[in-house]
């Protein structure tokens, strides 16, 4: 048996990767979400927009790396002070360390959550795209819950160093 998984993990690493145009990559991901019953399309930057549970995501369409895969919720938590960034980063951190495959990052003042990939084939994202959004929104509820909870104090200043935050003396 671990001769013939390891017989099939050779074959497959092996054999390179289909690369295709980013026409291609958009008409495989437009076709195989409206198979899944979504209505998708491209937007501005050419990326694959689609509604799901009445959110906008997006799948990224990157040519240069046949083997990534990336799928997006973009602007989820807008960033509203300097105080709530710090707190956004300390649950994004959070939420990293927490819900697998899943990054919750910060892109200007808006937090964004995405799962991001190697697969073998880029169609291979079809099977596994419903975990994929679970994942995602598992991401969103912890990072929501962490942000609703009350804040940790700051840590104690070591004598003689100033504390940057004027609101905190």
């Amino acid at each position: 048996m671990l001769a013939r998984c390891q017989q099939t993990h050779n074959s497959m690493s092996s054999q390179p990767p289909q690369r295709r145009t980013r026409e291609e990559l958009q008409k495989l991901y437009l076709d195989a979400l409206e198979k899944e019953g979504y209505r998708p399309e491209l937007d501005q930057d050419g990326d694959v927009r689609f509604r799901h549970e009445g959110s906008s995501y997006f799948i990224e369409v990157r040519e240069d790396d046949p083997m990534f895969f990336r799928v997006v919720l973009p602007n989820f938590w807008d960033i509203e002070s300097p105080k709530e960034r710090a707190r956004i980063i300390e649950a994004a951190n959070t939420t990293c360390s927490d819900i697998k495959v899943a990054k919750v990052f910060i892109v200007r003042n808006d937090t964004w959550c995405a799962v991001e990939l190697f697969l073998a084939q880029q169609e291979h994202f079809i099977p596994i795209l419903q975990r994929c959004l679970l994942a995602i929104r598992a991401a969103v509820n912890t990072f929501s819950e962490h942000m609703r909870s009350e804040p940790r104090p700051p840590p104690a200043s070591n004598p003689g160093e100033q504390d940057d935050d004027p609101d905190f003396k």
